[in-house]
């Protein structure tokens, strides 16, 4: 390329720029779609919230599917496994735990007696737990804190592993977090007064779970005492 050519390259205009007025423009246009979905995702959070926890079910039904039951499973069945609801019952007292879980299991097993079908309240419980979870970190800390904490309980291989086994603990979960969400709903005005109400139901079932579940409770409540002392009236 000679001299004369490589200075009317160099001297040409630079046109790629687009003008400063389409720029704005531009940035705009992105702004309003990005502040649109922002809006829309705020106004079905909770729809959102159930898909996600919909994901995690599957998760737990995949991995209770493909797993064998272990010797403590085995054994909780078994003692379920009864004639009549009172043996039921009267077995379910030799186990450490509230007899809540045999007495599902007695009622349970006539739908199926696969490992699936067996383990299938506890896979509901674990998912139902994972959407309240996101309920009451809603109410206490904010759509982004709930959002984090509802990826964390729903995706956590720890998590899906508790509530694909045939234990105590998904039920207690499900049974104890209904409480502080009734609790604190009405205390910070997202909720009316009336739901403080149902919440003995749920602790009733919580106790029935583990023997523990009174300690846990407590700790639950612990938060809403915090709204007491601040004045938060009743809605």
């Amino acid at each position: 390329m000679s001299l004369a050519t490589r200075s009317k390259v160099r001297r040409a205009p630079i046109t790629a720029i687009p003008p400063t007025g389409q720029l704005a423009t531009s940035s705009n246009q992105s702004g309003s779609w990005r502040r649109e979905l922002d809006a829309w995702s705020r106004r079905h959070s909770d729809l959102l919230a159930a898909a996600v926890a919909a994901v995690g079910f599957l998760c737990r039904g995949w991995l209770a599917h493909a797993t064998f039951f272990n010797p403590d499973e085995a054994w909780h069945f078994s003692v379920a496994n009864q004639d009549s609801l009172r043996q039921a019952y009267q077995a379910g007292l030799t186990l450490f735990h509230p007899p809540f879980l045999i007495l599902v299991l007695y009622f349970w097993r006539s739908l199926g007696t696969s490992d699936l079908m067996l383990r299938l309240p506890c896979v509901i419980a674990g998912a139902v737990f994972c959407w309240l979870y996101y309920k009451w970190l809603k109410i206490i800390l904010g759509q982004t804190v709930a959002w984090v904490g509802l990826l964390l309980v729903t995706f956590l291989p720890t998590m899906i592993g508790l509530s694909a086994d045939l234990r105590q603990y998904p039920l207690m979960l499900c049974s104890r977090q209904p409480a502080p969400t009734l609790w604190n709903g009405p205390l910070r005005g997202t909720l009316p007064a009336r739901c403080c109400c149902p919440r003995d139901p749920f602790c009733s079932r919580c106790f029935l779970t583990t023997r523990d579940s009174c300690l846990r409770q407590v700790s639950a409540f612990t938060s809403s005492f915090e709204c007491l002392l601040d004045g938060h009236p009743l809605a």
